[in-house]
């Protein structure tokens, strides 16, 4: 009895403790947290608005006009990130599109704070005083060596990354179109693209990476992604490399593009079990603490334009669509909520069990409370453990997505009281 009253005063001082700390500032959380009442965390409870998007970042287009040619750096306000870095030429104007965190307010353009409250932002350089310090060019390309990201190769100036925070991560369910447990690992995908463009802010070539860290199923299930609202004529001026197809349901055309697609269509692999084999205990591959941890593996994806034509924009890579396929069948897709399939989708599952897919309305891989089967975040995104619902390891995801995003954007961070870290899966790297 008296152990059972030791531990009911410890347990309260370290909650009082945790609530004190908790008010008085943010901080990296160490140790385990239990949401008030478990009960509550629970997505299959809940309904979402039909509007909200479960998006972690929004895409901003930014005109920026100036009577004098420019490089064009956009970074965050205290220059930690750069978001973008091009050239702006005699035309007198720049237009790209770029994917902002909702946690961003504000960015820096060449030094001046412009606010991104709306989704079509422009800025008026002609303010600015230009540099007068003396330029060094290297390669002759035109653009100063400390603005070049290849000061030595007059072929290429800027690379620009997707995120511009480093790596996204994507986390899936593939028991589509039944629910799931919406612990989200069934696949776990980080991903980044570098998109190298020369002087004239062509692209000369895209390197995307992809990071295959889970499997938390025994499904065999493949994963690629496409470009939808890229320019059509990519479909036949883009080369592709680097994929990883070994079991042989996928068909390419020559350039290496998902044959019968009519956007430019990209399967990375095509079995996640090829590349992370199963342990031989657990349920799934990197999902449980306990259990052997498998190396990740990496998928490298070489995209190069057959002529220097296309800019950044021409891609539009802040609205690429990415999707697993379930268990070697071509026709059954997983997109992020509101993503469309692609050609090859076979519509028989859609409006079956518990997907409330309606396109003639627009609405693609939801339930009919509006719940996701994959969810996509700008920063690496740690996963909960084998059926651990994300609620009970991200305290403040439920309270996002039914406000539809205007409170806790944050919530993957790892903050003070944010995560409990006992329900999310730590590697056991030997």
């Amino acid at each position: 009895m008296k152990t059972v009253k030791s531990k009911i005063i410890t347990i309260s001082i370290i909650i009082a403790s945790m609530i004190f700390i908790g008010s008085c500032n943010k901080r990296n959380n160490s140790g385990p947290q239990l949401p008030d009442d478990q009960s509550q965390a629970n997505l299959g409870g809940i309904t979402i608005s039909d509007n909200f998007e479960w998006k972690t970042a929004r895409n901003v287009t930014i005109k920026i006009t100036s009577a004098t040619p420019q490089v064009i750096t956009i970074s965050s306000t205290d220059q930690e990130i750069r978001y973008h870095r091009g050239m702006l030429t005699e035309t007198g104007e720049y237009n790209i599109t770029l994917s902002i965190p909702y946690t961003i307010n504000a960015v820096s353009i060449n030094g001046q704070t412009v606010g991104i409250s709306s989704k079509n932002i422009t800025c008026n350089l002609n303010d600015l005083k230009a540099a007068t310090a003396t330029i060094i060019d290297s390669d002759g390309d035109g653009i100063a060596d400390n603005l070049d990201d290849f000061p030595t190769i007059p072929t290429q100036s800027f690379n620009n990354f997707t995120p511009a925070t480093g790596t996204g991560s994507l986390g899936f369910e593939d028991l589509w179109p039944g629910k799931g447990d919406y612990d989200f690992n069934d696949i776990v995908v980080d991903y980044n693209f570098a998109t190298i463009t020369n002087p004239g802010n062509k692209v000369v070539q895209i390197t995307a990476t992809f990071i295959l860290k889970a499997s938390g199923a025994f499904l065999r299930n493949g994963f690629g992604f496409n470009l939808p609202n890229a320019n059509s004529s990519l479909n036949t001026h883009l080369t592709v490399t680097g994929y990883d197809l070994r079991n042989g349901y996928i068909t390419l055309n020559p350039n290496g593009l998902e044959a019968g697609q009519s956007k430019p269509t990209i399967i990375v692999f095509d079995d996640a079990l090829n590349m992370l084999p199963h342990p031989g205990v657990g349920i799934g591959i990197n999902t449980e603490n306990w259990a052997p941890f498998v190396p990740y593996d990496t998928v490298t994806i070489i995209m190069t334009p057959n002529s220097l034509n296309y800019t950044l924009n021409d891609f539009s890579l802040g609205t690429w669509n990415p999707f697993i396929i379930i268990n070697g069948e071509r026709g059954k897709e997983v997109h992020l909520p509101n993503y469309p399939p692609t050609n090859l989708v076979n519509p028989i599952y859609f409006g079956t069990w518990d997907d409330d897919t309606r396109p003639g309305f627009g609405k693609y891989y939801k339930t009919n409370t509006n719940l996701p089967w994959a969810i996509n975040i700008v920063e690496t995104f740690e996963w909960p453990r084998e059926k651990i619902e994300i609620g009970w390891a991200y305290f403040h995801f439920i309270e996002w997505a039914q406000s539809s995003g205007a409170t806790y954007p944050d919530w993957y961070k790892n903050y003070y009281g944010y995560r409990n870290n006992g329900n999310i899966y730590h590697p056991s790297i030997p």
